[in-house]
């Protein structure tokens, strides 16, 4: 989906588009989680950086 609307998505303001980014890190760190590439305390520790990260 992002990248059939990155064009449209490219129009949004900053702070939507910081968003998005943090969601979809998340996403991919419980899909990661869910497939059992990791485990809980690191799934844990991973959001707690992401989340860290995205802090405006």
């Amino acid at each position: 989906m992002i990248e059939k609307h990155r064009k449209e998505l490219e129009k949004l303001p900053d702070e939507i588009k910081h968003e998005i980014n943090k969601c979809l890190e998340i996403y991919k760190e419980l899909e990661r989680y869910d497939s059992g590439d990791m485990d809980i305390s690191t799934l844990e520790k991973t959001l707690g950086n992401i989340l860290d990260r995205y802090e405006i």
